[in-house]
């Protein structure tokens, strides 16, 4: 029991002896962790800068920088300047790899236009689309009924602006609306210039003749009417400046033939617009328009000129007198104080 007890007591005092010292060797195991850390880190960032892992200093072989630049040479002379040289006997010009050129040379002298060009400040000038297209076969009647030619005058019930035409037609006014026939049959044969393609080309050339202060409507129709639209969509009609003109042929350029035909609503669209001028433009003498609806659209006109185009092929009728043979589109002409013009087609769409 005696041996029991002292050994007892001595694993006592061991255990009295090693509770303060281990606690005192726990705090620096902390430390050396820290402390292993650190220098973990200390090593990657010297590795990091040893020569072979800085490619952006030394290359994979050991090379340094290179040093790189720009060489300018002079282009060879020309065959025929040699060929000049050697007639004369002159001495020839040194090899040009031998050494580069100087910078310190003078400058080459630079031709300078006679007159200076003037700056313009806007949109600048209406685009010239050069003089109007002459489509051969335009035959126009004169105000004494006899046929004339394509050349027109302005019809003095045109309101006080400029003047345009449209195949030999001719107006001046102020607001000018454009009745466009699109249907099935203004796509002509398909082969060579079509009816429609030549409707388009001269109606462009028409535009362009009006300036800022006038104004112009497109109305295309077949079994009904369509009426462009200005981007801006604030008022009826477009002015003739060149962005709205523009506006107006991208539209237009959009366009195909098809459909039926129905005169009457497109020209009771026009004459709502109220205009100085309208151009009727069509290749369908069928379906005419009847004695009711000539006499209605005269009802509604309020001192618009109407111009008749007629689109056919082959020469146009006449009477005995040599004079264009009446139909449905000359009365319509006649009564609204216009001009019938009739086209072949037939000479251009082939």
């Amino acid at each position: 029991m005696s041996t029991s007890a002292s050994t007892s007591a001595r694993q006592q005092k061991l255990a009295d002896w090693l509770r303060p010292h281990v606690q005192w060797v726990t705090i620096p195991s902390w430390l050396l962790s820290v402390a292993g850390h650190i220098a973990t880190v200390f090593v990657c960032i010297a590795l990091s800068q040893t020569p072979s892992c800085r490619s952006d200093i030394q290359g994979e072989g050991g090379e340094s920088f290179r040093e790189v630049g720009i060489y300018l040479a002079e282009s060879e002379p020309s065959p025929a300047a040699g060929a000049a040289d050697a007639a004369v006997g002159e001495t020839s010009v040194a090899d040009e790899t031998s050494s580069p050129p100087s910078l310190d040379a003078p400058p080459v002298a630079i031709a300078l236009p006679e007159t200076a060009s003037i700056p313009v400040l806007g949109v600048g000038g209406v685009p010239s689309l050069g003089a109007p297209p002459q489509f051969p076969g335009s035959q126009a009647e004169t105000r004494s009924g006899a046929a004339g030619g394509a050349g027109g005058v302005p019809d003095p019930r045109g309101g006080g602006g400029g003047a345009t035409s449209l195949f030999g037609a001719s107006a001046s006014g102020s607001k000018f609306v454009y009745v466009i026939d699109r249907s099935w049959s203004m796509a002509g044969s398909g082969v060579g210039v079509t009816p429609i393609s030549m409707a388009k080309t001269e109606l462009i050339a028409s535009i362009s003749q009006l300036d800022e202060k006038q104004q112009f409507q497109i109305v295309l129709y077949n079994d009904g009417p369509t009426v462009l639209i200005a981007e801006d969509g604030r008022f009826d009609y477009f002015f003739g400046t060149d962005a709205q003109r523009l506006d107006a042929v991208r539209q237009l350029a959009q366009i195909s033939p098809t459909g039926g035909t129905n005169h009457f609503p497109a020209l009771q669209q026009a004459l709502e617009l109220a205009p100085d001028v309208v151009f009727f433009l069509t290749d369908g003498q069928e379906p005419s328009l009847s004695a009711r609806e000539l006499n209605e659209l005269g009802k509604r006109n309020r001192g618009a000129t109407i111009h008749c185009i007629e689109f056919g092929k082959g020469p146009p009728i006449r009477d005995p007198a040599g004079g264009l043979l009446g139909n449905w589109l000359r009365k319509l002409a006649s009564e609204n104080g216009g001009r019938y013009v009739y086209h072949d087609t037939s000479q251009v769409e082939q």
